[in-house]
This record gives C-alpha cells, structure tokens and sequence, in this order.
C-alpha cells in the first residue's frame, strides 16, 4: 500500500512540475506591422488591401533535440479558430496593408519554453468573425486577402479565400531563457511586394497572388 501511495504521489509531484514549467513559459510578446519599401506597380492605385494572418508560430533550430516527454509537458490552448499552444497564436489578425507604415500593434503573447528559436512560420488563411482587426467594410470574414482599386484604367477588384504558408527563417536565432525574459517578436510585412509578379488581367486570381507574396516577404525583426 506504501508503495502504490508513493507512486501516485510521485506521479502527482511529475505533473505538477510539468505544469510549473508550463506556467513559467517565457513570454515572448508578438507584433504585426508592415512597411512600404517601393512604390505600386504602374498605372494601380489601391483604395482597400488587406491580408488575414490566420496564426504565427516560432518553429525552434533543427539542431534542437527534445525528448518526447518534454514535447508532450508543453500542452495546447484550444482557441475558436485555430489551435495555440506555447509557441503558436492561433488567433487570426488582418492587416491594413494601406494602413500606417511601420506601426506595430500586440496581436499576442507567446509562452516559449526555453530554447533556440530559428524560423517562423505564417500562414495566411480566412479570416472568421473573431479575427483582430476585423474591418466592417468591406467584409473581409471568410477571405484571406482583398484587393480594391484600379489596375491600368480599370476598376480592380479581387479577394481569396485559399491557405497559404511561408516558413521564414530568423536573422539571427532567438534565445529564449529565464535569463532572457525581454524577447519579442516583430513580424513586418512587406507591403510594396504585394503586386510582385502578379497578373494583373486576371482579376480572380490577384488577390490569391498578393496573399502569396504577402507570407513570402514577412520580416521577421
């Protein structure tokens, strides 16, 4: 009887040290914001750009080994959209890209448990009712980028509603340590890529090609 009593109050003492070190995450605030670095395309004047970026997740070093058991110590959050755990906001934000440049606003806190972090992946995806920055009109719920404006003399309108993922590798790693509690994350989108490459003449698949291009040119900072 001794033994299974202090079996269970061993199992019972493990759980509550997972769950110490859960709530000891160290908290990495996280910011959205973009940046014009060029000018449009000629001839396109844009009066609505958004994109919806459904999560922000840091991915941490493939030189990074973590056993099992400490992988399943760092439990998930369950949001209405999207599933967030320590490393990932799984709240979506849609971002005025014609809004002020380089104006970061929180759009999260993290809860990274100690480690090297190297990338961050940021999908792009439809925004729900929930989403942060939410615009009334137009209505971007259910889309993931929305284009308004003129292209070369006629009128331009386009929206998606289709996933899109990049993978960004980091600068330099981000050290994440009880020594280190100051860490933070800016994400700065590059607005003037939005148009890169993108066909212009085929209005249904514009706004798929800036979403594309939004992911692809996000500076992490």
């Amino acid at each position: 009887m001794r033994r299974v009593v202090a079996s269970l109050l061993a199992f019972v003492l493990t759980q509550a040290c997972v769950l110490s070190e859960h709530e000891d995450g160290i908290a990495i605030a996280v910011s959205l914001a973009h940046q014009h670095t060029g000018a449009w395309p000629d001839g396109v004047t844009l009066a609505h750009a958004y994109v919806a970026v459904t999560s922000i997740e840091l991915e941490r070093c493939p030189d990074e080994a973590i056993a099992r058991a400490a992988e399943l110590g760092w439990g998930g959050v369950a949001h209405a959209h999207t599933l967030g755990t320590p490393t990932r906001l799984g709240v979506p934000v849609v971002e005025d890209l014609l809004g002020p440049d380089d104006a970061p606003r929180v759009v999260g806190t993290l809860a990274a448990p100690p480690r090297r972090y190297c990338s961050v992946r940021t999908p792009v995806g439809p925004a729900d009712s929930d989403a942060l920055g939410l615009p009334s009109e137009p209505s971007m719920l259910g889309m993931s980028a929305l284009l308004d404006g003129q292209a070369k003399g006629a009128p331009l309108h386009s929206t998606c509603a289709s996933d899109q993922v990049a993978r960004v590798a980091l600068a330099a790693p981000l050290e994440v340590s009880a020594e280190n509690r100051a860490a933070g994350l800016l994400l700065t989108i590059d607005a003037a890529r939005l148009l890169d490459g993108v066909d212009l003449t085929n209005q249904a698949s514009v706004a798929c090609a800036a979403a594309a291009n939004a992911v692809g040119t996000v500076l992490p900072n």
